[in-house]
């Protein structure tokens, strides 16, 4: 009898894994991290400014390497997946807030006086935005241990910056705690300290990109 009830208590976790969904299109895939109601895209409006945070998860991440590489066999994808997940990336977007249909002007120029104001604030934001922000998770305070704004080429106006945490030594908080607050404390565009709350529980519903 001991034998049958604990059997099924250890494949427990197993049988959870395996009953994770899959999705294999790549813009099903986005659709599903890219709807709010998901957990994983986080958007306010302060300050005159439109502020989201999405958090990109390993599958994206290596399917993305994966795609600038010569090399495409399935242990390169797996050792990808798994070099991700040891890591949380994401993704912030800063633009004005055009919700009243009214155009604003270049986001980089707001509340600049002169050239040397415009240059300090374009290497603040390639080279020293790791300054600015922070991930709390449980009682762990955590600084990017890589973060750099993409240059777009686009006309939108708009600038997106990459951040990653990861655990330092001794550190276990981006896999237990139950929600990661990341915190954007802009003093480039003075919207003052903005939070963005995410579960763990979300975090662990994504479904398994097959590519």
């Amino acid at each position: 009898m001991k034998v049958r009830f604990y059997i099924p208590f250890l494949l427990l976790p197993l049988l959870i894994s395996c009953s994770k969904s899959k999705i294999s299109n790549f813009t099903e895939y986005m659709k599903w991290i890219n709807n709010p109601e998901h957990g994983l895209v986080k958007e306010k409006y302060v300050s005159g400014l439109k502020i989201s945070v999405k958090y990109l998860p390993p599958d994206f991440l290596a399917h993305k390497e994966l795609k600038r590489m010569e090399s495409r066999v399935e242990t390169t994808k797996d050792s990808l997946v798994n070099l991700y997940s040891k890591s949380k990336t994401f993704l912030i977007t800063i633009a004005p807030d055009e919700r009243e249909g009214e155009k604003k002007g270049d986001l980089m120029l707001t509340g600049i006086s002169n050239y040397r104001e415009y240059k300090e604030r374009v290497f603040d934001l390639n080279f020293n935005l790791e300054e600015y922000v922070e991930l709390i998770a449980g009682k762990e305070v955590y600084e990017p241990v890589l973060s750099g704004m993409i240059n777009g080429y686009d006309l939108t106006n708009k600038k997106e910056f990459y951040l990653v945490f990861s655990e330092k030594q001794g550190q276990q908080g981006l896999d237990q705690s139950k929600e990661m607050d990341l915190v954007f404390d802009d003093e480039f565009f003075n919207s003052g300290r903005t939070h963005f709350l995410f579960k763990q529980e979300h975090l662990a519903s994504i479904p398994q990109f097959v590519f």
